[in-house]
């Protein structure tokens, strides 16, 4: 059964989600293609630079992300009310960054000045613009319109690029979006494109030992550029530092060489991300999720069916 997505994202929480997009009939289109040999690697470099570029100016926080042959993963924080504590200003600066002034395809930096003052004179619109800064369905839109018609451009054609609708699942708990989080960063080992996570191209844990990232502090979103104008204080939510997050990755892949003590049942849980449940995390938390979105049956493993 499919469930709207104002039932899978709640529109007024924040919360972390696991994104999945994939390419329609699951074709090799951003990877090497094994039947024509024909390599579309450069592709996945468009996804990762997108996906970053364009954490800077919606209201999420990327954690993790893979981007693959076919699909690509990530784990975000998405906070929906974000957006309302930006000023004017920022959210004119954010949406011009996104949708830059164009004419016949090419970007007029000339007309953003412009294009601003008659921005912020139009409240209706002003609104419309905050409301799609927080909103995860834009933010993903942004991501794949651009990509596909690129991509199509590229080989001549026309036609869908990337599947309908792409998955978000809830991560109601810190232990289900590290669970998550080790899965996605293991994606290129599991699929045997690499023998090491730390070798895993266009992959979030290489970005962050290649920015050598404190590994005494707490994992931070992964961003690209910062956010000038945004005022928050930018923080972890997760309790977790860089060399113990390695540590993790290292112990789930080599059990037997774990530096952390770790149980079958987070093998299990880390495993169980690839059914592609509508929400994981505690029993209670579960629960909960399950009364909002209005469904009446639970597993036992704590994760939604």
């Amino acid at each position: 059964m499919t469930y709207k997505r104002a039932l899978l994202v709640d529109p007024e929480a924040p919360c972390f989600y696991h994104i999945i997009s994939r390419c329609v009939r699951r074709a090799w289109l951003c990877g090497e293609d094994p039947l024509t040999t024909r390599s579309y690697e450069h592709r996945r470099a468009w996804v990762e630079e997108r996906l970053l570029f364009l954490a800077e100016h919606f209201a999420v926080d990327i954690y993790a992300y893979a981007v693959m042959s076919n699909h690509y993963h990530i784990v975000l924080h998405f906070d929906p009310t974000a957006v309302r504590a930006w000023s004017d200003e920022e959210v004119a600066f954010h949406w011009l960054e996104v949708h830059p002034p164009r004419r016949s395809g090419q970007i007029i930096e000339g007309d953003r000045t412009e294009n601003k003052k008659l921005l912020l004179a139009d409240q209706k619109k002003m609104q419309r613009c905050r409301e799609r800064l927080g909103s995860l369905s834009w933010f993903m839109r942004c991501i794949n319109y651009p990509i596909a018609c690129r991509a199509n451009q590229e080989d001549q054609c026309r036609g869908h690029f990337w599947e309908g609708r792409f998955k978000s699942i809830a991560l109601l708990d810190e232990p289900a979006v590290l669970a998550c989080m080790t899965y996605v960063d293991l994606n290129p080992v599991r699929a045997k494109i690499t023998e090491h996570f730390h070798e895993g191209e266009y992959t979030s844990i290489k970005r962050r030992l290649t920015q050598k990232e404190s590994i005494s502090v707490n994992l931070m979103p992964i961003h690209r550029y910062p956010k000038v104008l945004v005022s928050s204080i930018q923080r972890s939510l997760l309790s977790i530092n860089l060399k113990d997050y390695q540590a993790l990755l290292r112990g789930t892949h080599f059990p037997g060489n774990a530096d952390l003590p770790l149980t079958r049942g987070w093998i299990a849980q880390v495993l169980s991300m690839q059914h592609q449940y509508r929400a994981y995390g505690s029993q209670g938390k579960l629960q909960q999720w399950a009364r909002r979105v209005g469904q009446t049956r639970i597993r036992t493993n704590s994760v939604i069916i």
